[in-house]
């Protein structure tokens, strides 16, 4: 029995020896797919790119189980290390779980300082401006102002000879309170300054308010 050119149904498995080539397409512009001795490949030759599609999942795993990544269909994106989530995309943005190291050595300034880039991609009003910011939250919990103990903004305006701005924020009586505000002009303190040595009771000098800021 054989297969005819016209096609049919293969009911038995085939066995290609190393660098014997399965070829879909064109000799020369096809998708190969192949074992050389040592690894296995999938290639694509031809003219577009290799587009990989799964009805509601595409999930790449290791022969015992392992997921590497898994994406759904109307859902997220993850990324994972020996078997556990680290990287998901969701419907506001991305989620890491663990440590996470972000490094740039590509924008150097002329003091040989790397520079890490944090972009905004919304644009706000002249009056209140447009920025950046990272938010501090307590450890496992979800994403929610409730959990966030503190945050770092920094604040662009367009107004003229209005000054661009970074401010601090901490947590104080379950509210985020400014704490510092840094501008072109000088900083802004809310709250107590205290400066000198280590010992809370016994500060050099301490200056401020006693109501929260």
């Amino acid at each position: 029995p054989y297969l005819p050119l016209a096609g049919g149904i293969m009911v038995g498995d085939t066995t290609h020896n190393d660098n014997v080539k399965s070829i879909y397409g064109t000799s020369n512009d096809g998708l190969e797919i192949f074992h050389d001795g040592a690894n296995s490949y999938v290639r694509d030759n031809g003219t577009g790119g290799l587009v990989i599609e799964g009805s509601t999942l595409v999930e790449i795993k290791t022969r015992l189980g392992e997921s590497h990544l898994r994406a759904t269909e109307n859902g997220s994106v993850n990324l994972y290390y020996d078997n556990a989530k680290k990287f998901e995309t969701t419907s506001t943005g991305i989620s890491v779980t663990g440590a996470g190291v972000i490094e740039n050595t590509s924008a150097v300034t002329n003091d040989s300082v790397n520079i890490l880039d944090i972009k905004s991609l919304s644009s706000g009003t002249v009056t209140a401006g447009f920025g950046v910011g990272l938010g501090f939250f307590i450890e496992n919990s979800v994403y929610s102002t409730v959990n966030e103990i503190g945050r770092i903004e920094v604040v662009e305006t367009s107004t003229t000879n209005v000054d661009d701005k970074m401010i601090f924020y901490v947590k104080d009586n379950n509210v985020l309170a400014e704490r510092l505000n840094i501008t072109g002009d000088g900083s802004t303190f809310g709250g107590f300054i205290t400066a000198g040595s280590e010992d809370d009771f016994d500060p050099l000098i301490r200056a401020g308010r006693t109501a929260s800021a």
